[in-house]
């Protein structure tokens, strides 16, 4: 901060065009003289809070119970904001955040464990370095527990109310699970704790009461399956690990994390170090979790029967294949098995059953499931359909 004022007032040329009244003051502060000058509330005066300076103030208040509810979720909507900026979320490491943000995530306030998650979603999305950093804390016990409308495995001793929160709070833990899992080799793997409960969740969520964690189940189902690779195709993902530089960078997809062969349980714990480009056993273990968990099944249900269980407190809401947008993020899951064999030629069939019906509706599928018409006709050729 010397240095910059220094600067400043050796660089600055008063109206008169007399500097010597200037460099006198950039002499007494450089001799030590002029400790009034260098006084850090001045400068934050002038020059405003750093962002970790805010971010310390907004944890503060949100984890101060003596606060009343309101003030707490206002610090925690001024961090999200902060952690926006992708500097600021690998920062949540190094300033120790991530450890009270989790204990957020199971507050007795059910709206500060809304907003607790969505900082969490905000932070981990498309960012390698700080979902790692976040899974060292182990949090997807945690966020499923929000997620899931049954009580936690007892093991994992998490409070009655977590899994009693609001639909709005659900909703926020789902996102910030997707954002957890999405490109991390390492989180999706750990998915299979506790005889793969977090699996049992995920199918668990496409018969929601809420028919927006429904949907946005199988928004989850679907992006995952785009990491399978094609049996056609050539696929692999490398881990690049997050910049370092101060500059901000724009978040990408491409930040992606492959494990070798028998790190598929271990934590990559220095991510500044590439691994090999090798196909991750997280990744290519999708389809046989889905299958060992009767996900593909229980997705073709939602969308076939009619006794599937309804949506709304009391099953009031119309059947799940009457919503277009669960509809089409269903149909998308699906056509990512079909294209990916993952599905039994028992499913594949009755899939082929399915579309067929879907055909005869306004609009087709093409309408129902966002397809164009060579994707129509590739997707008939899998199913063995003659098209019409």
């Amino acid at each position: 901060m010397e240095s910059l004022l220094r600067w400043g007032i050796e660089n600055s040329v008063p109206a008169s065009g007399d500097a010597s009244e200037l460099h006198q003051v950039a002499a007494e502060v450089a001799a030590g003289k002029r400790k009034d000058l260098l006084d850090p509330a001045l400068y934050e005066a002038i020059m405003g809070k750093s962002d970790a300076v805010l971010m310390k103030e907004a944890m503060a208040a949100a984890t101060d119970k003596g606060n009343d509810v309101e003030q707490r979720i206002v610090a925690l909507e001024n961090f999200e904001m902060l952690v926006e900026q992708i500097d600021n979320a690998n920062n949540l490491e190094f300033l120790n955040f991530w450890a009270p943000l989790i204990e957020l995530l199971i507050d007795p306030e059910d709206e500060i464990r809304q907003h607790a998650c969505w900082v969490c979603g905000t932070a981990v999305q498309n960012n390698a370095q700080a979902q790692n950093a976040f899974m060292k804390l182990n949090p997807l016990p945690t966020l499923l527990a929000l997620i899931s409308t049954v009580p936690a495995p007892s093991d994992l001793h998490l409070p009655a109310h977590v899994s009693k929160s609001s639909q709005a709070t659900r909703s926020r833990a789902m996102y910030a699970l997707s954002g957890t899992l999405k490109h991390n080799a390492y989180a999706i793997g750990r998915m299979d704790d506790h005889e793969g409960w977090g699996w049992q969740v995920l199918k668990g969520g496409l018969s929601d009461p809420s028919m927006t964690i429904r949907r946005k189940t199988a928004f989850l189902l679907s992006t995952l399956l785009l990491l399978v690779a094609a049996p056609t195709s050539e696929f692999t993902l490398t881990f690049r690990p997050a910049p370092t530089t101060s500059n901000p960078t724009p978040r990408s997809s491409s930040t992606a994390v492959t494990l070798a062969p028998t790190q598929a349980n271990e934590f990559p714990t220095d991510s500044s170090k590439a691994t090999p480009s090798v196909p991750s056993p997280s990744y290519t273990s999708i389809l046989k979790s889905f299958e060992a968990h009767g996900i593909p099944s229980v997705v073709l249900d939602s969308l076939r029967q009619a006794d599937f269980p309804r949506a709304g407190a009391d099953g009031d809401e119309p059947p799940a294949n009457e919503d277009p947008d669960y509809k089409e993020k269903a149909g998308r899951v699906l056509i990512s098995l079909l294209e990916k064999n993952g599905l039994t030629e028992e499913l594949k069939a009755e899939f082929g059953t399915y579309w067929l019906d879907v055909k005869k509706e306004q609009g087709g599928v093409e309408k129902a499931f966002e397809v164009g018409k060579e994707e129509a006709v590739e997707i008939e050729k899998l199913l063995s359909l003659q098209r019409s």
